[in-house]
């Protein structure tokens, strides 16, 4: 269950609570967010290695791989038992339609509580590539984006539309810049024929889906020419 410790305390109570859960891993600076549960173990990351013990071999591709919250935009967020099969054929398939590889350096811009970062994470990780994450707070500092894409050599990045149309006015001679996953919101083609002007041989990839169908079920790739 990923908990963002960015979003409000009674969601992340709500969910702590909804998912019965029994044990916590977090980081020193995030440690007091949890004190109050008294009747769960917390770990600080660096501890990891203890909670092995805990750990088996998942023996059936029908386990539940990790839960994920709605945005609960109708009311309390209901959560997503996400399968590890069904993960999987979602992380394969983007991992051979993007063509990734342990060349790739992948921007991460969603929320962890986000189903598509657990898409950005594991095709980043089972193709050997690079995952670059960012504190939330310097998503809007598009300067410091952008210097951060040319140091690091980005080569995609998963972001809204919204936020893309903000970013495709700052971000320019990215040269390791391979493809843009837009997804979360709906697209104009007013921000299709910005990204390529701006950015003429990028794929730019329109990804539909949602939790319920682990981060993506369909996908529209367009072109400078798409109308």
């Amino acid at each position: 269950l990923p908990l963002d410790a960015s979003y409000p305390e009674d969601r992340i109570k709500y969910m702590i609570k909804n998912t019965n859960v029994k044990r916590i891993i977090t980081t020193p600076d995030k440690h007091h967010l949890f004190d109050k549960y008294t009747d769960i173990d917390i770990y600080e990351e660096k501890e990891i290695m203890t909670l092995t013990h805990y750990m088996r071999k998942n023996e059936y591709r029908s386990d539940l791989f990790c839960v994920i919250y709605s945005s609960g935009s109708t009311g309390n967020p209901n959560g997503v038992m996400i399968t590890n099969d069904s993960i999987w054929n979602t992380v394969n398939w983007a991992i051979h339609f993007y063509e990734l590889s342990d060349k790739d350096v992948s921007l991460q811009i969603p929320s962890c509580s986000y189903v598509s970062s657990v898409q950005d994470y594991f095709s980043t990780f089972l193709s050997g590539g690079t995952l670059l994450m960012i504190n939330d707070m310097d998503l809007f500092n598009l300067s410091y984006l952008h210097k951060l894409c040319c140091k690091y050599k980005v080569t995609h990045f998963d972001i809204v539309p919204s936020l893309y149309k903000e970013y495709v006015k700052s971000l320019s001679e990215l040269e390791n810049l391979r493809f843009v996953l837009l997804a979360g919101e709906s697209l104009d083609m007013d921000l299709v024929h910005e990204h390529f002007r701006k950015f003429e041989n990028v794929r730019l990839v329109n990804e539909y889906g949602m939790a319920e169908t682990s981060s993506c079920f369909c996908y529209h790739e367009l072109y400078k020419n798409s109308e």
